[in-house]
């Protein structure tokens, strides 16, 4: 599973501590500092990102509200693709603050509770791979059985065929 990182500069070391708990359940991590390819401008690479990830985390601190232009920006692109999109809000940080992402279900934290956090962060993101699992084994259930149908149809058929030419 891919999951891109919204967040601004200012967190890396709060961000850092997500990619590491993500990473270690084997998910693939798109964020800037860590991925950003010199020469390329950041929002093409980052919309790049969006669209192959499955999940958008966003960290919102007083930094990335002070920054929300680009944070937003991110978010909107990750809602127009239909992206699921998972927030860490800062306990400090009103919900009348956080504009679109304030209707939505999020993990409060500060620094007293980020382990809580990154164990939410770690559970959820474990849930989507299960359920992703499941319908990836489902849809290849699925497939086998049309593939099965298909095959019955066509040696039905070959049986009739020769059976009238006999």
């Amino acid at each position: 599973m891919n999951v891109f990182v919204s967040y601004s500069v200012n967190d890396v070391e709060v961000v850092r501590k997500f990619v590491e708990q993500l990473r270690a359940i084997g998910v693939t991590v798109y964020w800037w500092d860590d991925c950003k390819e010199l020469g390329k401008r950041p929002d093409s690479q980052i919309k790049e990102w969006i669209r192959a990830s499955s999940v958008v985390l966003v960290i919102v601190t007083d930094s990335s509200v002070k920054k929300a232009l680009t944070v937003g920006m991110e978010v909107g692109w990750a809602d127009e693709q239909g992206k699921m999109i998972i927030p860490f809000v800062h306990k400090s940080i009103p919900r009348d603050q956080l504009g679109f992402l304030g209707s939505m279900a999020d993990e409060r934290f500060d620094e007293s509770s980020i382990d809580r956090a990154l164990e939410a962060c770690r559970t959820n993101i474990e849930r989507e791979i299960l359920v992703a699992t499941n319908i990836a084994e489902e849809k290849a259930q699925r497939d086998g059985l049309k593939t099965l149908g298909i095959i019955c149809v066509i040696v039905g058929l070959l049986l009739l065929f020769f059976a009238s030419n006999e």
